[in-house]
């Protein structure tokens, strides 16, 4: 690996590893503030988020894979962001302990969020800490390990620069949360329920493709770093698969370079946020997604209802026509369900009148038999065999009357 590379690799499992907590500070402490608000509790509770703030804004701006000053050793990187990140996280932890040594029992139910925002801040200077692994060899055990995704990062970077240089509240909805940090799945899954939503959540890509596979979603959140399949391959069988190529994605990462954002959008994702994300700008997307994802399903049931009229104009000219076919698109109350209405009229009558039709062909045909069975007898009867036949007959009659008659006793 070149060595400038391996420089932006670093800067990007940094910049993952330093906001995952600070993404844990900023969530805890906007849902405490939402729940204290315009209490005495809110004052530290904005401080702890105020400096949660600061801590992104620093992270962002010092490992910005951007940067002019790209050129930096990493040992200058390290010195800087232990020497800017210090004095929020003491006041991070600062205040936490406080609210935490008050011990108020109206404190009890959000003791849990603030040992949380504690052990986050705590996690965050072990890894200021750890940071020293820098300028140590790749040999000794402990030197820090790149992983796969990292290096991807850290390529797709370079190409975006290469390429730069030679230019020169909507119903609640039913969700899916596929992200492996515990403290990053409950906070955005509190917020989520907070804004309305079902929310169910699976801690990576495989669990989010067996929950999808055994129930519906509205729309799924998804991690880009995760353990086993990447959220770039989930995405990937997602939009391979018909069933589930419809269903929105909303990435999230604290992966914040422009060619992770255009490889999601590229490989079928609605949209990208960046962790820790902004609660008004989470909710805004979401109730976009939403939005689009229910016109989308009004559209594409439409477009059934369409494929059943049509096939039904089929079955009637095949006389293969079954007027039950057409029940839920009459049911609709829009022009659609207006046609499919008028056509099932249209057949009804056509079945009536054929009902008719059939009824005089077979009085016809009645009369027509009855006609020539008349005409055949009329035919035999007016013949001179048959009128010889009736000569005979009477004859025969008159002769044996005469017989059976009594003897004149006079003669």
């Amino acid at each position: 690996m070149s060595e400038s590379l391996e420089s932006l690799a670093r800067l990007a499992h940094w910049r993952h590893e330093l906001r995952t907590p600070i993404n844990a500070i900023l969530g805890y402490s906007q849902l405490l503030l939402e729940d204290w608000a315009g209490t005495a509790i809110a004052t530290d509770l904005e401080r702890i988020e105020s400096a949660g703030q600061e801590l992104l804004r620093l992270v962002n701006e010092i490992l910005d894979p951007h940067s002019s000053d790209r050129g930096l050793s990493l040992d200058t990187y390290q010195a800087r962001l232990r020497y800017a990140l210090r004095t929020p996280v003491n006041t991070v932890c600062g205040y936490v302990d406080l609210l935490l040594e008050e011990d108020s029992p109206e404190l009890a139910e959000s003791r849990v969020d603030l040992e949380r925002i504690s052990a986050a801040g705590e996690r965050l200077l072990e890894q200021l800490e750890a940071m020293a692994a820098w300028d140590q060899p790749a040999s000794q055990a402990s030197a820090v390990a790149l992983s796969e995704m990292e290096v991807e990062v850290a390529e797709s970077v370079l190409r975006y620069r290469q390429a730069a240089v030679s230019a020169s509240a909507v119903t609640g909805g039913r969700l899916l949360v596929a992200e492996d940090n515990e403290i990053n799945r409950d906070v955005l899954e509190r917020r989520l329920r907070r804004l309305g939503h079902d929310v169910v959540c699976v801690a990576s890509g495989q669990e989010a493709l067996n929950q999808l596979a055994q129930q519906p979603f509205d729309l799924l959140f998804l991690d880009v770093m995760m353990p086993g399949l990447t959220g770039f391959e989930v995405l990937q069988q997602l939009k391979a698969d018909p069933t589930l190529a419809e269903l929105p994605v909303l990435m999230i990462s604290a992966l914040d370079d422009l060619e992770s954002v255009i490889r999601c959008l590229r490989l079928g994702a609605t949209d990208y946020l960046t962790k820790p994300f902004e609660p008004t700008l989470l909710q805004t997307r979401l109730e976009t997604c939403l939005q689009h994802k229910r016109l989308r399903d009004r559209e594409l049931d439409y477009l059934r209802n369409v494929a059943i009229v049509t096939d039904a104009a089929v079955a009637v000219e095949a006389g293969d026509y079954d007027r039950d076919r057409l029940q839920t698109v009459a049911e609709r109350s829009d022009a659609l369900g207006q046609l499919a209405r008028m056509f099932r009229q249209m057949t009804r009558s056509v079945e009536q009148r054929e009902t008719q039709l059939k009824q005089t062909i077979r009085r016809l045909e009645l009369q027509i038999d009855t006609a020539t069975v008349k005409s055949q007898v009329k035919e035999i009867t007016e013949s001179d065999y048959f009128r010889d036949l009736e000569s005979r007959a009477r004859q025969i009659r008159r002769d044996r009357s005469y017989r059976s008659s009594p003897p004149d006793r006079h003669a």
